[in-house]
């Protein structure tokens, strides 16, 4: 009788470390999802998993901006924000470049909209010329939608 009541200890504590250290919602999976596209400039991605206001963020990372111009002639071409950080992601420093993701809070509306809080931090080793960024706080609304689950807002703000 004590080997049984302590076989279900050691799984009923096995379970709980999993469940509160290793496991992830699949709203938390969708967000870590565009965040993977968005480090490496997958528009495709971002805007299959992209619904709402948060489509409108894709479209302003993925669309190409004015360039600049003087006298009316283009000077430099327009590129995108995803474009950049796609070719700055095949550089030694990008390919480097790691984000890690704690989540503050997950909570599930009657709607079955999830809201997310998470805060990304950016990893990698600081130099005199290259220092990351300090960490940021994402205010992320998560719905599934047809057996997917789309981000329908996405916030971004300092901390």
């Amino acid at each position: 009788m004590r080997k049984a009541v302590a076989l279900l200890t050691l799984l009923g504590g096995c379970w709980s470390v999993y469940w509160l250290g290793f496991h992830k919602s699949p709203a938390y999976k969708a967000y870590l999802q565009w965040t993977q596209a968005t480090l490496d400039g997958d528009c495709k991605t971002l805007y299959l998993i992209a619904d709402g206001p948060a489509k409108e963020w894709v479209d302003s990372f993925c669309g190409a901006s004015g360039g600049l111009t003087v006298g009316g002639q283009p000077l430099v071409s327009s590129t995108s924000a995803a474009a950049m950080v796609a070719e700055l992601r095949n550089t030694p420093a990008g390919a480097m470049k790691q984000l890690h993701h704690d989540l503050e809070s997950e909570e599930e509306a009657p709607d079955g909209t999830v809201s997310l809080s998470v805060v990304e931090t950016v990893l990698g080793r600081p130099s005199q010329f290259n220092k990351p960024p300090p960490p940021r706080r994402h205010k992320v609304k998560v719905k599934e939608e047809g057996g997917t689950w789309k981000l329908v807002e996405f916030k971004e703000e300092d901390i």
